[in-house]
């Protein structure tokens, strides 16, 4: 089965490997050619020259790019999505957007007699290099199965439901949680170190509760100098503003999220945004009264 991946960030990257990996004839598109062009000659892959040509050429494109705007720029300019899109064509977006371009882009897609399945996942792309993704997948059950074979090459599939935007409010009310937990440990850790008291003693006592799992993970990650990026803290901003926007969208108060997007937005002003987003903890604890 020849598939797309449109957006060779980490993520993007990391599917598509996965995939050849797996025995599918992937072919991939992205905004810096060369980036996409030096990927393929390390690896099995072949780069199409505009979104319109990938899609022609595939039978499903996995999207894994930034932002809302970003993918409505491939999917609606001149040589986009749209115009490579024939019937019964899958779309899957596994992006990190909102629910309303999904469904924005899911009407478009069935006045062409085409789909959109939402696939947005949970971890990064280590994980995805070995198959162990969750896969949160939103959208019509026929057309789900059609890509099951791709979709379960890359870890979990757990279907939501077959209401387009239902996996993306899921996506980002996970990293809405995630997001703001890193926050809130940044403090924690802040204030114990604001006494005088080594770190290490809190830790010590979170890994005696409920809170083993994520001190473990993450204290190390938080306290050290400087961290690998695996997830931008740019990125992790527009997640919280998304998660907020979502919630606005139904009329829900979402306080302590719209707090933390504040935060991280701060961060990033401050030159933290294209660091791992771990590094809000630095700046939390190095940015006092």
């Amino acid at each position: 089965m020849r598939v797309g991946v449109l957006g060779l960030g980490n993520m993007g990257t990391a599917i598509a490997l996965r995939l050849v990996e797996k025995g599918f004839k992937v072919r991939v598109w992205n905004r810096t050619k060369s980036k996409a062009e030096k990927i393929a000659q390390e690896h099995n892959l072949a780069v199409e020259e505009t979104p319109k040509k990938l899609v022609e050429n595939t039978y499903t494109t996995i999207v894994m790019i930034s932002d809302d705007k970003a993918f409505r720029e491939v999917f609606y300019d001149n040589n986009g999505i749209l115009q490579g899109i024939r019937p019964n064509y899958i779309l899957i977006n596994s992006s990190t957007t909102t629910p309303m371009l999904s469904i924005e882009l899911a009407s478009v897609l069935r006045k062409h007699k085409a789909f959109l399945i939402e696939a947005p996942v949970l971890g990064g792309p280590k994980v995805a290099r070995k198959g162990e993704l969750i896969i949160m997948v939103s959208g019509p059950q026929e057309q789900v199965e059609n890509i099951k074979e791709v979709l379960s090459a890359l870890g979990e599939i757990v279907y939501v439901s077959n209401h387009i935007g239902d996996a993306m409010v899921l996506k980002l009310a996970f990293n809405a949680l995630l997001i703001s937990n890193l926050q809130l440990l940044s403090e924690t850790l802040g204030l114990v170190e604001a006494w005088n008291i080594d770190t290490i003693k809190i830790k010590e006592i979170l890994s005696k509760t409920i809170f083993k799992p994520i001190i473990e993970k993450y204290y190390s990650r938080l306290l050290a100098e400087s961290y690998p990026v695996s997830f931008r803290l740019a990125l992790a901003v527009k997640d919280l503003e998304y998660a907020r926007k979502t919630a606005e969208e139904k009329n829900q108060p979402v306080p302590l999220i719209s707090t933390a997007a504040t935060i991280f937005r701060l961060a990033a002003n401050h030159g933290y945004g294209e660091e791992d987003y771990s590094r809000i903890s630095l700046f939390i604890r190095r940015h006092k009264k």
